[in-house]
């Protein structure tokens, strides 16, 4: 495997680690009384990362 297929599948298991983390942040976020907690302290969901993306905002 070269190099450009081992970074390829590097940045694919990290997308695949941040969206999960992702999916458990938008999760709490939408729960009572953490949804309370994330209003008032500026926390929002999140977009997901997916094959095209190019920034990580």
């Amino acid at each position: 495997m070269g190099a450009v297929e081992t970074f390829g599948g590097m940045v694919r298991t990290s997308r695949l680690i941040y969206n999960d983390s992702v999916s458990k942040l938008n999760r709490e976020v939408r729960k009572f009384p953490a949804s309370a907690v994330a209003k008032a302290s500026g926390l929002k969901q999140r977009d997901y990362l997916g094959e095209g993306a190019r920034s990580f905002a």
